[in-house]
């Protein structure tokens, strides 16, 4: 893959040396309000992700590729993608401008139907490398800082970190067994072992998880990890208990080649608030809001992706709820409790699925992939698949 470089800057509006700009934070990813060359565009902030454009968004944007080389990109779906590199004239967040950026045109494939909202692309290591990186959960808001003005958080768990490309790489433990995790805030999960660990460590055998599914969405496509929940996650000094984690066993993908015992994502880190000083190679926790809150996981035994009709099914968990109720792989749901799903949020459903109590009866509608044009009533009980 050919190297990214920063662009001219990052220059800061009438002398100030920080920015802080809102975000949303839906289905764990956070998206921001961004401009490429002028032009507005929403972005997805990710500490593990290079500076990238869609090319449905670089299109629009006037923006053509000075080069694309086939299969350069790979995600954590292990497909290979085309990689195109462009110089825009200017991405600006907030107050902050970074002059003539070098991009990556990157198509996300199925990701972006598994997203909750359309996006244009991503922010990441080549901007965040350059400031002090705060990502406050609690209140939704992102502030970027010159490092030569950015003072430590006060009262905060530091804990160092080391790259590994782009991703920094801090050191803890699962359940007592010395870990190192890559830090990614683009990752909607908690946590995510990599191949490598999962079968050093033996943890299929050692947690006996009952759930193999569809986990995660990339660059790439989908990922497919065992499901269990480990008594607790120690971060430096923090400590996480009950944590959701996919066991990862496959072949392909960044999960089966990354240089780190398992992935860190916002599961865990919207537990603080997180400020990433990439020049010291610091990152600083204190506890937000949610950092004793209890990991839950979808409690429908499906994995559903946005679609012009509602959602679709990608994947029904044998002997789960979905199963149950006689849904299938490839069936469309378009309507909840008597409500269309047509135009409904993605993260809406999941959230549904994941906080209503066991037991709690949906009612859906639900067109069968045999035949389309019909649709049939059902009822889905939900119930906890990971205790």
């Amino acid at each position: 893959m050919v190297a990214a470089g920063p662009g001219d800057g990052p220059f800061f509006v009438r002398g100030s040396h920080s920015t802080t700009v809102p975000f949303e934070l839906l289905d764990h990813h956070i998206y921001v309000a961004a401009e490429v060359d002028g032009k507005p565009v929403r972005m997805i902030v990710d500490t593990g992700g290079v500076d990238m454009l869609t090319p449905a968004a670089a299109k629009r944007l006037g923006i053509t590729p000075a080069v694309t080389i086939p299969g350069a990109a790979m995600g954590t779906g292990g497909q290979r993608m085309d990689l195109g590199i462009v110089r825009a004239h200017a991405l600006t967040l907030g107050g902050l401008t970074l002059a003539r950026p070098l991009l990556y045109v990157i198509d996300p494939g199925s990701l972006r139907d598994a997203e909750s909202l359309e996006f244009d692309g991503l922010v990441g290591f080549d901007l965040l490398s350059l400031l002090a990186v705060r990502i406050d959960y609690d209140t939704r808001t992102l502030t970027l800082t010159e490092p030569a003005t950015f003072s430590r958080p006060p009262d905060a768990i530091g804990v160092p970190f080391e790259f590994a490309d782009r991703t920094p790489i801090v050191h803890g433990a699962i359940d007592g067994i010395p870990a190192t995790f890559a830090i990614d805030t683009g990752a909607a999960n908690s946590l995510t072992t990599t191949a490598h660990f999962t079968r050093e460590h033996h943890l299929v055998d050692r947690y006996h998880p009952s759930v193999q599914t569809i986990t995660g969405w990339g660059v790439g496509g989908p990922s497919r990890s065992w499901v269990t929940r480990v008594h607790d996650v120690r971060v430096g000094d923090a400590v996480i208990r009950d944590v959701v984690t996919d066991l990862f066993t496959g072949d392909e993908g960044a999960f089966a080649d990354m240089d780190a015992s398992a992935n860190l994502g916002t599961g865990i880190l919207k537990r603080f608030i997180v400020t990433f000083d990439y020049k010291a190679k610091v990152l600083y926790l204190e506890p937000g809001k949610e950092v004793a809150r209890r990991d839950v996981y979808d409690r429908s035994g499906m994995t559903l992706v946005r679609d012009r009709a509602g959602f679709r099914v990608a994947a029904v968990l044998p002997q789960g709820p979905a199963a149950a109720a006689g849904i299938q792989e490839g069936d469309r749901i378009v309507a909840i409790d008597g409500a269309p799903a047509t135009g409904r949020p993605l993260f809406e459903v999941e959230d549904l699925f994941c906080d209503a109590s066991p037991g709690t009866l949906v009612r859906l509608r639900v067109a069968t992939s045999h035949d389309p044009h019909e649709a049939h009533d059902l009822s889905l009980t939900l119930a906890e698949l990971v205790p």
